[in-house]
């Protein structure tokens, strides 16, 4: 099957943003807006809340 198929299938057709691991078969939603992947990256610690913010003080 087409794999950008499957994704329109995965949760219910839902728009937002994914991680597809297209080998695999594995697909992970992570919000529909910008602001609700970067909670999720920020809670996996993938990143900084302000990436503008220095962590040399």
């Amino acid at each position: 099957m087409n794999n950008s198929l499957e994704l329109i299938r995965l949760n219910g057709g839902r728009a937002g943003y994914y991680l597809a691991n297209l080998r695999e078969k594995e697909y992970d939603y992570y919000g529909e807006s910008l602001d609700e992947v970067s909670a999720v990256f920020i809670m996996l610690v993938i990143g900084k809340a302000n990436p503008q913010e220095s962590d040399l003080s």
